[in-house]
């Protein structure tokens, strides 16, 4: 019955000590991207630019959580209350869209694949604290078949020989 918002944002404070500020950022990120994918309900929703803004500024930013201002906790609180269980990515179809949902950017293109691999890994850790929380048996993203983007390498003319150097 944990919500995944919750089980983020505890994985966020468990984080944020040790945590290099780039690190933090990188968290705070890829959490809202799950997030948004884990949201349940559409009625009464804010903006999405609205919810990227409150999450990534205050939710998962342990530092500034306590200093919320009030129309970024209406939307905190709206986030909260409807956001999936965690429970919920043990079911195949969830998760599978919430994976399939980190290939892609914020304007729908595609996602570079060490985005899209960074994305994954934070994902598999949270869900690995959420068994340890006991909010899940197992981490479902362990038996989630699941292809690795290829990274696009271009050839840099300038450092390859030409027919004159060979």
């Amino acid at each position: 019955s944990l919500a995944w918002y919750e089980l983020a944002c505890r994985y966020a404070d468990l984080k944020w000590p040790q945590a290099a500020a780039t690190t933090r950022r990188t968290h705070a990120e890829v959490l809202t991207a799950i997030t948004m994918l884990m949201l349940a309900s559409d009625r009464g929703r804010p903006d999405d630019k609205q919810i990227r803004r409150a999450l990534i500024g205050w939710a998962f930013n342990t530092a500034r959580r306590s200093e919320v201002p009030e129309d970024v906790r209406r939307v905190l609180r709206w986030v909260a209350a409807n956001t999936r269980p965690v429970g919920d990515l043990a079911r195949r179809e969830v998760l599978r869209q919430v994976v399939d949902g980190l290939r892609v950017k914020l304007d729908g293109t595609a996602a570079a694949a060490t985005v899209v691999a960074r994305r994954r890994q934070l994902l598999h850790t949270v869900l690995e604290y959420a068994v340890e929380l006991e909010a899940l048996d197992s981490n479902p993203l362990s038996g989630l078949r699941w292809k690795k983007p290829k990274a696009i390498v271009g050839v840099d003319r300038r450092r390859v020989v030409n027919p004159a150097q060979a």
